[in-house]
């Protein structure tokens, strides 16, 4: 069965968090039991932070104990925030913590893109020997920070999980990473907005993924809705980060029940 876990990114504007928590709790009646929530900080989200620390706390305070968390943490180096997260939950084992894989990337001229993939040729082939050598050794350094914190995620007693941007391939994935996490998020749309549209090419890599790791939850996040949500599930995704398809209609239960009674239907 696949899980449906709405975002509640949007729910942060006009009247706050808090004046949507109505709405978050028909979402819990109707069998929802996942919240995502998408924390984003500058740098990583250029010019965008989302999801205050306010909401946050109001987020954990109220629902932690009624639903699974699951904090999707856009920032360039999350440290702090995980530590921060661990403050607010006393307990933390239904909850997720998801890293990206782009996480710890050295903020210069040659290395400002997330969507910059070292493994694969084509991106580096027109640098310079040098830069190539320098690009490589940063990745194998930020590959390095990722699984320490990884290993930090689960000492604290919640579930990792690793998230690669639409650009970035599985093969940045190594099979280290891969024994520490419960989860492999894969975007579909570029982080840093809510709203955007589906990336087609990312079907073919849940399908990729789906053989490479079978024993993880694939969970995918942006454009979600009833054609592509069908479409990611056939693909091998087992939990759906759906927002505005949900979110931003009059009656997000229903919409939500709607949803989930088309992917089991199917499922069979």
């Amino acid at each position: 069965m696949v899980i449906i876990a709405p975002s509640v990114l949007g729910y942060q504007e006009g009247r706050g968090i808090e004046g949507h928590e109505g709405d978050i709790r028909a979402l819990l009646e109707e069998g929802i039991q996942d919240l995502h929530i998408d924390i984003m900080r500058n740098p990583f989200t250029p010019g965008t932070d989302r999801f205050d620390n306010d909401a946050i706390g109001y987020v954990c305070s109220t629902f932690a104990g009624i639903a699974r968390l699951d904090f999707h943490l856009m920032i360039h180096t999350p440290d702090e925030m995980i530590d921060s997260l661990a403050k607010l939950l006393g307990e933390r084992e239904q909850h997720t913590i998801t890293i990206h894989r782009e996480a710890y990337r050295p903020l210069d001229k040659w290395y400002t893109s997330k969507e910059y993939d070292l493994l694969r040729e084509a991106e580096v082939e027109d640098l310079l020997p040098e830069v190539q050598t320098q690009l490589r050794e940063a990745q194998q350094r930020s590959g390095e920070r990722v699984l320490a914190q990884l290993d930090h995620i689960a000492t604290l007693g919640f579930q990792a999980g690793i998230a690669l941007e639409p650009g970035t391939s599985l093969e940045n994935v190594t099979e280290e990473m891969a024994a520490k996490v419960r989860r492999l998020l894969l975007m579909s749309v570029c982080s840093g907005a809510g709203g955007q549209a589906y990336i087609p090419d990312v079907t073919q890599k849940i399908r990729d993924a789906r053989t490479r790791y079978p024993s993880l939850m694939i969970q995918v996040d942006g454009g979600i809705n009833a054609e592509t949500g069908m479409e990611a599930s056939r693909a091998g995704a087992g939990n759906l980060v759906v927002g505005s398809y949900i979110t931003r209609t009059a009656n997000p239960a229903y919409k939500a029940r709607e949803l989930q009674m088309m992917l089991r239907g199917a499922s069979r």
